[in-house]
């Protein structure tokens, strides 16, 4: 039992470092694909949140039609709870 735990442990250690790895790669202004890759969902998860408007991080006032974000801004919400803190109930369709 104390093993199978060492090794949850370390696997959860080694996921923590993955993703430590992947934020420090980012460079300091992201796009939609960045924000995707460190949210771990797809970009059209992204735009469907942009166009619902419940994505709490605003995105930053571009030189073209692509839409950035600032990565210190992500880090924050991440922190603060991410998409468990913000994410709406999925609503029932009802003839």
């Amino acid at each position: 039992m104390r093993r199978f735990f060492a090794k949850a442990r370390e696997a959860r250690e080694s996921k923590q470092q993955e993703q430590a790895q992947v934020v420090s790669e980012l460079p300091d202004v992201l796009f939609l694909e960045d924000v995707a890759k460190l949210l771990r969902c797809s970009p059209s998860t992204v735009k469907r949140r942009l166009r619902a408007r419940v994505f709490p991080v605003p995105p930053l006032p571009g030189i073209d039609k692509r839409p950035r974000w600032s990565k210190a801004a992500l880090l924050r919400w991440i922190e603060v709870g991410g998409l468990k803190a913000t994410a709406p109930g999925r609503r029932r369709r009802t003839a």
